[in-house]
């Protein structure tokens, strides 16, 4: 935001924050209530007709997380059970494609609050979550007790860009964000940010992710 400041040479600039959800921001882009959307977006062809994208701030990969107790090594043991996903997101077409790919029988349980999956999975009434491997790693890192939940070694897709979706047609604001994202990512202050937020306590819980910063990013 300050560096947009800069870039604008407006110091008073503000921001208008609008609340949104995962299944309502694309709606809202396209209909012009918001400029940017600043949910964690995972790039795709057909939301690429509806919305330009930033460039990438992230790279994740579609994975599982289940309890350590129910030793789920391989997505062929969730076979015949319910894995629960949040609706509106690309993660429903990953599980549904390795459901048809193993040929599974999964009840596949679209779900639309964060909190609850991971309730139900603590409990032992769903087996595993699918959603993007950082995500998970935060969820994990919350629950108050990691050390009882496993991310999959499987990868249900290749590591996938994350921008920040906006209106298409707007190259003058296109290009702002843009170079805005690469000043900031060819700085010094952007290692800084990612080590702050991957390898550094996290108040109040003091919670460490630990996680490498992917190759992608640092190739971007």
């Amino acid at each position: 935001f300050d560096i947009l400041k800069q870039e604008l040479n407006i110091p008073a600039l503000k921001i208008h924050w609008v609340p949104v959800t995962t299944a309502t921001q694309f709606l809202t882009i396209e209909n012009k209530t918001i400029d940017l959307g600043c949910i964690p977006t995972i790039y795709t062809p057909e939301r690429q007709k509806v919305v330009t994208f930033s460039e990438p701030y992230f790279f994740s990969a579609t994975r599982y997380v289940s309890r350590k107790e129910d030793r789920i090594s391989d997505i062929n043991e969730l076979n015949g059970h319910t894995v629960m996903v949040k609706s509106g997101t690309v993660f429903v077409r990953h599980i549904q494609q390795a459901n048809s790919e193993h040929q599974l029988s999964l009840n596949i349980d679209l779900g639309t609050d964060n909190v609850k999956a991971f309730s139900d999975l603590e409990s032992g009434q769903t087996p595993a979550i699918v959603s993007s491997d950082v995500l998970l790693l935060g969820q994990i890192a919350l629950s108050g007790h990691p050390q009882a939940f496993a991310i999959s070694a499987d990868t249900l897709s290749p590591r996938l860009p994350i921008g920040m979706p906006m209106q298409k047609d707007n190259g003058d604001f296109t290009n702002v964000i843009n170079h805005s994202m690469k000043r900031l990512m060819l700085s010094k202050e952007f290692t800084n940010i990612y080590n702050k937020w991957f390898f550094e306590s996290i108040m109040p819980q003091g919670i460490t992710l630990n996680w490498p910063m992917p190759p992608e990013l640092k190739q971007s």
